[in-house]
């Protein structure tokens, strides 16, 4: 099997390289590309063509929801898993209405997040338990 391609995108660099980090010691993922806003996301994606890409809703210059949009139109099959540290019930209806196949929040566990990249690469939608039903969800400030 081939390694699953991934694009992170994080708007905070440490975030973004602790991810990186992680997900470099999977045998079965290999991330191309790293971006900290939707602008570069776009840019990026344009060229590498990923599998997956791992996005951040909250970030400047773009916002993840206005770029979930312009990825899926400029690249209809790559599949899109959101991470972030705000959900509420509308949030994660955008995400997936605009073309995202999962939803995670930042506290998510290793294993969970590295199941939900696997899930979403074969096309399955992956929305974690705890966006879904976490009575701390919160709206961005």
């Amino acid at each position: 099997m081939d390694k699953i391609r991934i694009l992170v995108v994080d708007d905070e660099s440490v975030v973004r390289e602790g991810i990186v980090a992680i997900l470099s010691l999977q045998s079965t993922l290999d991330v191309v590309g790293e971006a900290s806003d939707g602008i570069q996301a776009v840019e990026m994606a344009s060229k590498i063509n990923p599998d997956v890409i791992l996005l951040d809703l909250a970030m400047p210059n773009q916002d993840g929801l206005t770029t979930i949009s312009e990825l899926k139109e400029l690249l209809p099959d790559v599949r899109i898993l959101v991470l972030t540290s705000f959900a509420n019930s509308d949030t994660i209806y955008k995400a997936i209405k605009s073309g995202a196949l999962g939803f995670m929040l930042k506290d998510a566990r290793r294993e969970q997040l590295i199941q939900a990249i696997h899930d979403v690469a074969m096309g399955k939608a992956s929305i974690s338990r705890e966006a879904k039903f976490s009575p701390l969800c919160r709206s961005p400030p």
